[in-house]
């Protein structure tokens, strides 16, 4: 965290993942999207963007995926 005076500077974190096609499924995140948080995925991956001041907490629900 980078703390500036009496608040926190924004900061900006992109978490990918990737696994082989068919294999996972992207259930939910937490946060969900919003302004601010992007959500992107795929067959063969996730990615989330997130734009946040002071601490961020990032959860992605992963299930099988269909075959």
């Amino acid at each position: 965290m980078r703390r500036y005076l009496d608040g926190y500077l924004p900061m900006q974190a992109r978490l990918a993942f990737q696994w082989p096609d068919g294999l996972l499924r992207l259930k939910g995140t937490q946060p969900a999207g919003q302004p601010g948080v992007t959500v992107n995925n795929s067959r063969t991956g996730a990615q989330l963007d997130l734009v946040f001041a002071g601490r961020m907490t990032a959860t992605l629900d992963l299930v099988r995926g269909t075959p």
